[in-house]
């Protein structure tokens, strides 16, 4: 077995905590966070914020809604984990949450596909890429991710549109795709994926 000089969770690591209704940090992540998943344990959405996008811009897994404001929400990204607010998203007082928490890295710019994004986070080590772009509405289009390393599952989401999330994953190939924000069942369509597989490049 291979060597690595790392472990999964200087990537990757999931914190509970309990809401309090006001502000506070909640510590333990092990690493400042690039990426943030957030889910109350009772009924409530849930919120995603990621250094790319900036705090106080909120885009929640389980709806289609475009992106908006929240800047009670998810306030900041510290050194071993993350601030909140008050928004009930993610500190509703005595609610427990769940938060899922990704560090990526750096910030050089990308080139090489047909669209070049506006701005990313990227880690080889960990393969994991937040991208953002603005799409052009022509098939075929492609877009640079950093990984060096063809990727296995793509997540997107329109962000100015209230449009479900599209997923990509290799074990369905790439003529189909699975909605995040919802429960349908595997579809098919050459508009999500041009039936064309990622390459270690776009």
């Amino acid at each position: 077995m291979a060597y690595i000089s790392f472990q999964p969770s200087d990537f990757f690591n999931t914190t509970l905590y309990t809401g309090d209704g006001s502000t506070q940090s909640i510590t333990g992540v092990g690493f400042q966070p690039d990426m943030n998943f957030t889910k109350s344990r009772a009924v409530q959405n849930w919120g995603c914020v990621d250094s790319i996008r900036g705090v106080g811009e909120a885009i929640h897994p389980n709806l289609s809604n475009a992106e908006g404001s929240a800047p009670d929400g998810l306030t900041a990204f510290n050194a071993d984990g993350f601030s909140v607010g008050t928004d009930t998203t993610w500190n509703g007082s005595t609610v427990a949450y769940a938060s899922y928490n990704w560090k990526a890295g750096t910030t050089t710019a990308l080139s090489g596909g047909t669209i070049t994004p506006t701005a990313q986070s990227i880690n080889t080590t960990s393969g994991i890429a937040i991208i953002k772009y603005t799409g052009n509405d022509t098939a075929g289009a492609t877009i640079p991710h950093g990984l060096g390393a063809v990727p296995k599952m793509i997540i997107i989401k329109n962000l100015i549109s209230a449009n479900n999330w599209v997923v990509y994953h290799e074990a369905l190939g790439n003529t189909k795709f699975l909605e995040l924000n919802t429960t349908a069942a595997a579809a098919t369509a050459t508009t999500s994926f041009n039936d064309t597989s990622p390459t270690s490049s776009v």
